[in-house]
């Protein structure tokens, strides 16, 4: 699993990041070469590689797009995926393989050196602050971990495991600002706390140190004295572990070292916090004083077609945690709504919906998903305190250009024409869809010219029937323009084709009319 399946699935990830469906095939055949060419782990390399053959696939499909023949995309795509697939296995064998090779082994010198000269400690001045800068997941997974897995397997467990992993610089500023900070900061705090020591998702105090950058001394001497004691006593754990949660770390702790790794992580707590205590002896952070208008809460309604997304580095911690939050809050304002998280990388680009991120990952929000909402935080734990802007965006009403419905079927005395609409390259269930409408025409008795269309290519026919999905519709609003059009979810689902062949239903068949709310 760690040589082939997590290497793969890291650059097949990654590939997707960067080259979409297509990118990350590429990315796991990259990933494929780099792992045949070297012994060791290649998590870091999957990383590197998986993204890298994404991006070029993304680059050359571009280029060659333009040059795309209707009807041989597949076979040219399939064609790239090979050829660019191929050529970035190749590389990573021969070229990225020697030189990740490199730089692993400066690092694992590194690590070996400061490990025998005591100085492991020296490594938090760098691991501290990139962890508040939210690269705490690479430094883990990507480089301590693979290093622990090889020095674990020797000592049957490993200090590196508890670098990162560590929750007691996390546990004693959420500590200090508990005691010291203002009411409303106290209640932020007070949640984080069990979350950052229980749940194990370390982002949930990166805010509180960011707002105050003074405070990185204090995660720095706490997260040192943590692994200075750690490496006196001779201890560490026997696997990885993820979220970095008390119950997890000591499960993975060795039986006669457990009362070791203990004092050390409360040592780190309490270095934490009294650095903290100190530094903020004369003020109190402010974050989120502002409260929601209950009121106002209770009076918004649930709305349809609205999505609300949290969407933070990895897609898996913090963004759990501020979706749980909202949920519930939304539930006791009777306000149900669609929430959901994910990796700020796998956003898409859709009106209609609200990203909710912290706001060192604004400017990457906006580049991601700009016909979309951006609500930033300081930290989730503030999506309360945001609810008047929730409620903002789930209650206005987005007007796009939709036909008016009237009750209209089919002429059986006349050959009707029908065109499948679709764009950019999007093909397959057009087909689909051309051959159910094919079929139930013939049981009804109708007669109907059926073909396909990119958009790009459209030229308005007064006679012709356009077959459109909604979601083409709200991203083209210039096909209300046209002046029969026939509405589907999706191509392939057959009710709205029945209920058009036999006529009489409402909003199947539409003319041009005037725009209504959505």
């Amino acid at each position: 699993m760690l040589h082939l399946l997590l290497p793969i699935l890291i650059g097949y990830l990654g590939g997707k990041t960067t080259g979409n469906q297509r990118g990350a095939i590429v990315g796991a055949i990259a990933t494929l070469g780099i792992i045949v060419g070297s012994a060791a782990p290649q998590i870091v390399g999957a990383m590197i590689m998986g993204t890298l053959a994404g991006k070029m696939y993304d680059l050359f499909e571009n280029k060659v797009k333009k040059q795309f023949t209707i009807g041989y995309e597949m076979l040219i795509n399939n064609l790239l995926v090979g050829i660019v697939g191929g050529v970035c296995c190749l590389l990573g064998m021969i070229v990225f393989t020697p030189l990740i090779a490199s730089v692993s082994q400066m690092i694992s010198q590194a690590i070996l050196w400061l490990t025998e000269m005591k100085m492991l400690t020296l490594a938090h001045v760098l691991l501290e602050p990139l962890k508040v800068l939210f690269f705490n997941n690479i430094i883990n997974h990507g480089i301590l971990t693979p290093l622990g897995i090889e020095f674990a397997q020797q000592k049957n467990s490993s200090i590196l495991f508890l670098m990162e992993a560590n929750p007691g610089p996390g546990i004693g500023v959420l500590l200090a600002i508990l005691l010291q900070g203002r009411r409303e900061t106290k209640t932020n705090a007070g949640s984080a706390l069990m979350i950052q020591a229980i749940g194990g998702i370390h982002e949930i105090y990166f805010p509180f140190v960011l707002i105050k950058p003074k405070l990185l001394l204090a995660v720095i001497l706490g997260g040192a004295s943590g692994t200075f004691l750690f490496q006196l006593l001779h201890v560490g754990l026997s696997a990885p572990v993820s979220p970095g949660s008390l119950i997890v770390i000591l499960t993975n702790t060795p039986t006669n070292q457990l009362l070791a790794v203990s004092f050390g992580i409360l040592v780190s707590i309490v270095v934490t916090f009294s650095c903290t205590f100190f530094l903020l002896r004369k003020e109190s952070l402010n974050v989120g004083e502002e409260k929601p208008n209950d009121e106002e809460c209770e009076e918004m309604q649930p709305v349809k077609n609205k999505k609300i997304i949290f969407a933070c580095d990895s897609g898996m911690g913090s963004s759990a945690m501020g979706a749980a939050l909202l949920k519930k809050q939304l539930q006791v304002a009777n306000l149900p709504a669609n929430v959901d998280y994910t990796s700020i990388y796998q956003v898409k680009n859709q009106p209609d919906q609200l990203i909710i991120v912290q706001r060192e990952l604004m400017a990457l929000a906006q580049q991601q998903a700009p016909s979309s909402q951006i609500l930033p935080l300081a930290h989730f734990l503030e999506v309360e305190n945001a609810l008047p802007e929730i409620k903002s965006f789930l209650l206005t009403t987005s007007r796009v250009a939709k036909p008016a419905a009237i009750a209209t079927g089919i002429d059986r005395n006349k050959t009707e024409k029908v065109v499948f609409l679709y764009a950019e390259n999007i093909r397959g269930s057009q087909t689909m869809g051309m051959t159910i409408l094919t079929q139930l025409a013939k049981q009804q008795g109708c007669s109907l010219s059926i073909s396909k269309l990119p958009i790009e290519q459209l030229v308005s026919e007064k006679e012709t029937v356009y077959v459109v999905t909604t979601t083409l519709l709200h991203k083209n609003p210039q096909l209300a323009e046209l002046s029969k059009v026939v509405l589907v979810e999706d191509f392939v689902l057959t009710t709205t084709y029945e209920q058009w062949m036999k006529g009489g239903v409402e909003h199947v068949l539409v003319h041009k009319g005037e725009a209504i709310d959505q």
